[in-house]
Parts: C-alpha cells; sequence; structure tokens
C-alpha cells in the first residue's frame, strides 16, 4: 500500500530568471534559484572532482507532499500530491503555455510503498489535469522496508 508521496513542478531556463515564472503564474514557488547564484559546494571522493560554485540556470519549483492521514479513497492509491498539485496549476494552463516556449517544465512525482504490489493508480480524471499542465512526468516508486527506503 502507498504510504507517502511528493510531487513537484521544476522549471528551468539556462537564460530567464525563476522569478519571472512568479510573475506568470502568480502562484508562489517552495524553492527558487537564479543563474549565477552561489550554489553549496559537494565534496567528491575523487580528489580535485567539486561542482560548480554558481548555478548555470535558474529552476522555479512548487513542491506538494501527499498526506496519508487526509487522503480519500481515490487518492488511497500514492497520487494524493499530484492530485494537489493539479488542483493549483488547473487554472493556469495558457499562462504554462507560453512559458514552455522559453523554459523546460518537468513534474517529478515519487512514492513510498510498504508492499512490493502497491497499486499506484492516475485516474482519468487525474490524467486529464496532468494533460493541463503538459508536460512530461519522471516518476519513481519506493519500497518501505524496516525503515529503509529501497529503490525497487
Amino acid at each position: 500500500m502507498p504510504t507517502d508521496d511528493i510531487a513537484t513542478l521544476a522549471i528551468y531556463s539556462d537564460h530567464l530568471s525563476a522569478a519571472a515564472v512568479t510573475a506568470a503564474l502568480g502562484v508562489e514557488p517552495t524553492s527558487i534559484h537564479e543563474i549565477g547564484d552561489a550554489r553549496r559546494r559537494s565534496r567528491s571522493r575523487r580528489a580535485g572532482s567539486h561542482s560548480p560554485t554558481q548555478y548555470t540556470h535558474s529552476l522555479w519549483e512548487h513542491t506538494v507532499r501527499g498526506d496519508p492521514a487526509h487522503a480519500g479513497v481515490a487518492d488511497a492509491a500514492g497520487s494524493t500530491s499530484i492530485r494537489l498539485l493539479v488542483d493549483v496549476f488547473r487554472e493556469k494552463q495558457e499562462q504554462l503555455e507560453k512559458l514552455r516556449a522559453d523554459y523546460e517544465l518537468r513534474l517529478w512525482w515519487s512514492a513510498i510503498s510498504s508492499s512490493t504490489q502497491a497499486p499506484f493508480v492516475f485516474d482519468a480524471e487525474l490524467i486529464r489535469g496532468l494533460a493541463i499542465i503538459g508536460c512530461d512526468l519522471y516518476g519513481t516508486a519506493y519500497l518501505e522496508a524496516d525503515g529503509i527506503d529501497a529503490v525497487l
């Protein structure tokens, strides 16, 4: 059975600002960074290897986490977060279409299951809502095993 899920609409550009996305959509992001913003350095195990010190692209993200305690019967199949995200952007189809000309849009979704046969269900209504957002969906399902999430 699905126990947790999270969905993010991520909007990227290598030459335009993330702040312009907020202005175009009228939706506040849950996280944002602009081209040139300082980036935390990561230490690699290989000598001399490190990540760049500044972002080379802008990123605007709006993230929603499913709440299993408040999920209805239809949402009990690991799609609560995506349904909530679709609700945020349902009336933004025109604005998203304009952004698509200059930005890359991606929908990220992941869910955790307590069973190896979890029924992740995306019903027709949800699929119609995803079509309004109109971008590729990247999804991952994880198996919850003894408190450690292992990739299926």
